[in-house]
């Protein structure tokens, strides 16, 4: 499942907006098997700015809560993986459809795209589960 994550989140990453680079750091990925953050933020971002220490403080919450959840709910036979964004604002900006989001890069401002998250589960949807699939053992 973890590969199927990695998938998602490399078709993501291009359309996520950048303002500070804060809720591309906030990305992260935990199993029921704990370990932390699995597939930390692309090219190992961390946050910027004033709330930085904050929103790094909170990250380290949700991966924490979201494992006790993941460890909870599965088993072996019935594995769980969750994955998506720390940052507070997240749901809003994923959401806000009709917005030019803007993303910054080395090579100047580009729009990002709305729903990008969504936008790649359905792009991707095929590869995740082919990822799924290889690396699925039946007991």
């Amino acid at each position: 499942m973890i590969n199927a994550v990695i998938v998602l989140q490399r078709a993501a990453e291009p359309g996520t907006p950048i303002d500070t680079g804060n809720l591309r750091a906030s990305w992260f990925t935990v199993s029921y098997k704990g370990g932390g953050n699995l597939v930390p933020s692309p090219k190992g971002e961390s946050f910027a700015g004033p709330q930085a220490a904050d929103m790094q403080s909170h990250h380290r919450v949700v991966i924490t809560a979201f494992e006790n959840l993941a460890r909870a709910q599965a088993t072996d036979a019935a594995p769980v993986l969750i994955f998506g964004y720390s940052a507070n604002y997240a749901a809003f900006v994923h959401e806000l459809v009709g917005v030019n989001w803007r993303r910054k890069t080395k090579e100047g401002v580009v729009l990002a795209k709305e729903r990008w998250l969504y936008k790649a589960m359905q792009d991707k949807k095929a590869e995740m589960l082919e990822e799924i699939r290889k690396h699925a053992r039946i007991r």
